[in-house]
């Protein structure tokens, strides 16, 4: 096969994209595509004037044909010397990549480029390929290079439809198959990109339809650059600005340098901000900040960040400064570098791959300059800095990077009587949440002592300031939230959420790439992004293409019909069976955690039970931050709907019908059609009554466990069930499961767990028994992986909501349970305590035991504590906090708290003491009488004088009753009465003295057969005993 020529028009569109300093994007279609690339090279060389470019290559393996035989490549050099027209493109591509420098990136690296700029990308495998590898890969390409995008397994564009993606992997289910709605919307937007080509493997153009050429002015780069070279030469001789403003390569990045450079040689207090899109410049001009603080003599200057690639980026514009400055490796300053491994805990669980992807691998974590004086640049993570006194008292300039993405709380912590500069990226790939920048900023000008400086940097450093790639690429996915805003001017008031209404949201039409679809599509992506700390990419290919995923979204009353109205909140879930495969942490791409949430409660737990149950997760629901405001109450308006549509309150008449809305989508579209937005799609917006629900058991959610956030979804009726004793390095957050069932008790289908029937009394004593067991696990870890946690959130995790309150019974503590734990000593020294005669220190070792009675329910309901109590037992008792850590969170004096403690204290003595007094009484059968019986107020049934009268006759009948009984008692005492009458006994005792005296008795003859009272038991048998004796 001879050489062939790239097409004419081909030709044109590149020279017209070089010539407006714009990148290209070119599909080739067909099983040869990759032979295309020596042509494309090849033009685009000599497009740009040189004789080497380098490229970007992305695919899922290194292709089987880059491993060429070297003897092969010389002989194929030695005929394209002799004549270039005989050589096939075989020979033309094998020359290619052995003369080229090609950079391999595998598909499985998220962000494997760091401060690295290529010529040309080449994607191959484009069904490995996810939105997050081609923004990163994207924004590496320089001004006029080129895009390709290897199409080899399709022969029609038209089948990229039908492509299947490797993310479907994690998607399907059993029950559902995922069906391509991101590669549809994906090829549609990328026909709209004006600088986008398609080409088949012959290099001829394919006629798609007519593109409008890029509106960019050359001269307006022209009068940009010319401003900053009069820049460079005015401060030429002002060191150390002269040699830093060379290292810069737009008019942003200088003047922010400029900017810098004067802060610091003010030297007062002073927080800076600098804010831009990414590919701005922002960390690069960092960096050269670091060295006009060098060349002024700061000794201590600290960096900080969650990024690892905004790091990595600041140290390299440091080692350019220092070397533009004359420094001298060895000689002025030494570089210390730390393995990668020892960082990972200082950023996120599952933090981006660099290549070569080696935890040996060491980065750049501090400089120690020694020129003129003693002086250090050391990287410190945000989360140790905020917990470091020492750091505070010695810093002189401090450096945060992407400041957005940390918490709050450790930034406003980070703020001191130093110099500060900020970065965030406010717009665009991996940017902050504009709800997390807003709040920021306003933060920021609360806490500064001096106004607060703000600087944006707009200029793209690597391509033109409008770049049709760059915008094409941030509508697509959704990224462009700056004028997305500024498109937006609907304004509909605050209208009350029981007006509002929730619709369910079609994808079919949705994805359709029209206009109303996509302008909703773009606000509801603007709604989604606002809330996270960084924007992830990779939502809207799953919230296309994923089955079990679904959309609500609350919208105001109105009557624009033909216009898309304000979304007021957002609601993004999936439904969670057994089937699901996707992580519990959050949804991504990454396989290595696939088990659901149900999977997860399962290990824990060691229960089935939530496996054989239907529910949904909620993943995001998100307000529109207009009216991101609690008092508004949309969320809760929009949950409750949801709650109630997922009972089938909403439709109860489409209980026979099936509806499938993105299961026949292929059906309809055929793959005979030109590429063109679909016109046969359903309507956007459906009622809740209008489509049949799944009815579900229950919903559960994953959040971040901060105060608002937990308030809000216990004030809704979810309980916690999971908390990860492993906080997340990024956030310091614990991940928290919360779940709510949708049982209800008149439900007529029954649920089984292992084979039996579920108890109809109590359809939810699953949940029930998840609740008891997580609160004992909870309590038992609060001593060491949760001692971190603030002790008012841990009351909060622990308090029961109402359907807990309704269905858990209290079991009180018992005499045997309270011995086991404390003896009478204990409660002795308890008892001293509360009397004001001994000090707290004393009963440290009983708190422990108190705090879990009390906290797992043990103590009566008349023990009753205050919120400051509750937080201060718990605090003390569980966490093994001090008075003053208390104090410290609450803000209330060590007094005040001690005053506290006490009062608790003294209740749980006067309970322990009763149980103490009760176990005595029953044990003596002194059981007292009840409160009631004794103290309550009844009316007298009858008169006084009838009550003494009837008293009276049962105190005479029971004293007849005794009389009688004490009279039969004492007949068998007759025979020892004395006889004889008065006269007989004066008559014998008037004779001599006699030492016995006999009086005749008169006693009556016993008769036969009778059994006189000397006759018992005893006498018999010593008569008995006699008789034998007399035989013997």
């Amino acid at each position: 096969m001879g050489k062939r020529k790239l097409d004419s028009s081909v030709k044109k569109k590149l020279a017209n994209n070089v010539s407006n300093n714009d990148r290209s994007v070119i599909a080739v279609v067909g099983p040869l595509a990759h032979l295309s690339i020596p042509s494309i090279y090849s033009r685009m060389s000599k497009l740009k004037n040189k004789l080497s470019m380098s490229i970007l290559w992305l695919c899922s393996d290194v292709p089987s044909y880059y491993e060429s035989d070297k003897r092969k490549v010389v002989k194929l050099q030695k005929k394209l010397k002799a004549d270039q027209d005989n050589c096939s493109e075989e020979d033309l591509f094998t020359i290619l990549l052995d003369r080229v420098p090609i950079n391999f990136i595998h598909y499985r690296d998220d962000s494997p480029l760091i401060n690295q700029a290529f010529d040309l990308l080449v994607i191959q495998d484009f069904g490995s390929l996810t939105a997050n590898q081609l923004a990163s890969a994207c924004e590496c390409i320089r001004a006029g290079g080129c895009i390709i995008f290897l199409l080899d397994t399709i022969k029609d564009l038209k089948e990229l439809y039908n492509l299947k993606m490797n993310a479907y992997k994690i998607y399907d289910s059993s029950s559902h198959k995922t069906i391509s709605l991101f590669n549809e919307r994906f090829l549609l937007s990328l026909m709209s990109c004006p600088t986008f080509m398609a080409i088949g493997d012959n290099l001829k153009l394919i006629p798609l339809s007519n593109y409008a050429e890029p509106k960019i002015s050359v001269e307006e780069v022209s009068e940009d650059e010319n401003e900053l070279n009069v820049l460079k030469n005015s401060t030429a001789d002002t060191q150390p600005l002269g040699c830093l403003l060379n290292c810069c390569k737009t008019l942003d990045q200088a003047k922010a340098v400029v900017k810098m450079v004067d802060v610091i040689s003010k030297k007062e207090r002073q927080v800076t901000c600098f804010m831009g899109p990414r590919g701005r410049g922002k960390s690069a001009a960092l960096g050269l900040g670091v060295i006009g603080a060098v060349a002024l003599n700061f000794s201590n200057i600290y960096i900080t960040t969650n990024n690892l690639e905004g790091l990595q980026i600041i140290f390299h514009y440091i080692l350019m400064g220092l070397q533009e400055a004359g420094y001298k490796e060895g000689e002025d300053y030494l570089i210390i570098r730390t393995s990668k491994s020892s960082l990972l805990s200082s950023f996120s669980s599952s933090p981006p791959t660099i290549l070569p992807s080696s935890e040996n691998e060491k980065i750049i974590t501090r400089i120690n300059v020694f020129r003129t004086c003693r002086q250090f640049i050391q990287y410190i993570s945000p989360y140790d800095a905020s917990r470091d006194e020492l750091f505070t008292k010695s810093t002189q300039l401090l450096i945060i990077d992407e400041a957005a993405s940390i918490p709050f709380d450790q930034v406003k912590s980070l703020i001191g009587t130093f110099i500060v500069f900020l970065s965030i990226t406010n717009n665009g790939y991996k940017a902050s949440g504009r709800s997390h920048v807003s709040n920021l900023m306003k933060d920021l000008r609360r806490l500064s002592s001096n106004p607060l400086e703000e600087f944006t940097l707009s200029d793209p450093v690597l391509f033109s300031k409008k770049d049709s790639v760059e915008k094409w690429l941030n509508k697509s996915l959704c990224l462009d939230w700056v004028n997305s805003e500024k498109d937006d001017k609907d304004n509909f008031g605050c209208p009350a959420p029981e007006e509002c209404q929730l619709f369910y949201i079609n994808r079919e039409t949705l994805f359709s790439y029209h206009k109303l679809p996509e302008t909703l599509l773009q606000k509801l992506m603007n709604i989604y992004f606002a809330s996270d700390y960084t924007a992830n990419a990779n939502a809207i290919q799953l919230m296309a293409d994923s089955p079990d995923h679904h959309l609500f979204v609350l919208l105001p009353p109105t009557a624009h019909k033909s216009k898309v109205p304000e979304v007021l909140c957002f609601i993004f879930l999936r439904l969670e069976n057994e089937d699901s495969p996707l992580n519990w942490a959050q949804d991504n791409f990454n396989a290595d955690g696939d088990s659901s949430i149900s999977k997860l409660i399962q290990q824990e737990y060691l229960s089935s039970k939530l496996m054989s149950l239907h529910g949904a997760r909620i993943i995001k629901i998100a307000i529109n931050p207009k009216y991101d405001l609690q008092e508004y109450g949309y969320d809760r308006r929009a949950l409750q709907l949801v709650e109630e549509y997922f009972k089938g309150n909403f439709n109860i008449k489409l209980m026979n019908e099936e509806v499938t809305p993105i299961e026949k989508v292929f059906e309809k579209i055929g793959l005979n059609l030109e590429i063109t937005p679909r016109s046969d799609c359903e309507p956007l917006f459906l009622k809740l009554e209008e489509r049949k629900a799944e009815v579900l058991d229950y919903i559960v959610v994953n959040i971040g466990l901060t105060g608002n956030i937990l308030k809000f979804w216990r004030r809704n009726g979810y309980t916690p069930i999971y908390v990860n004793p492993e906080a997340n390095e990024v956030t310091r957050e614990h991940d928290c499961i919360l779940i709510k069932s949708l049982i209800t008790e008149d439900r007529d289908d029954e649920m089984d767990v292992d084979g039996t029937i579920a108890e109809k009394e109590n359809p939810n004593a699953w949940l029930i028994n998840l609740w008891e067991q997580f609160r004992k696990r909870f309590i038992s870890l609060l001593s060491c992986s949760f001692n971190q946690l603030k002790a008012l959130l841990a009351v909060e995790v622990l308090q029961e909501n109402e359907f807990i309150s309704k269905n858990i019974k209290r079991q009180p503590l018992t005499k045997m349970e309270l011995e086991i734990y404390m003896t009478l000593h204990d409660l002795k020294r308890l008892e001293i305590y509360s009397t004001f005669r001994d000090d707290y220190r004393r009963i440290t070792d009983l708190l422990p035991h108190l705090a879990r009675f009390f906290f797992m329910r043990k103590f009566d309901e008349s023990v009753h504590l205050s919120p400051a109590q509750l937080i201060i037992l718990l605090g003390v008792g569980l966490q093994g906090k001090t008075i003053d850590e208390i104090g410290d969170e609450i803000g209330l004096p060590g007094n005040q708290i001690l005053a506290h403690f006490l009062k608790s204290v003294k209740k749980f003595s006067n309970w322990l003491n009763s149980i103490q007094e009760k176990a005595i009484s029953e044990a003596l059968g002194l059981e007292k009488q009840s409160y009631e019986a004794i103290y309550s107020m009844r009316p007298v049934p009858g008169a006084l004088d009838d009550e003494l009268e009837d008293a009276s006759e049962q105190i005479k009948e029971e004293e007849q009753a005794n009389r009688a009984k004490l009279t039969q008692e004492m007949k068998h005492l007759a025979k020892y009465a004395i006889k004889g009458t008065e006269d007989e006994w004066d008559t014998v005792l008037k004779g001599k003295h006699k030492s016995i005296v006999s009086i005749k008795t008169v006693q009556p003859k016993k008769q036969k057969n009778e059994i006189t009272p000397l006759d018992k038991p005893e006498k018999r048998k010593q008569k008995f005993k006699k008789k034998q004796f007399n035989k013997e």
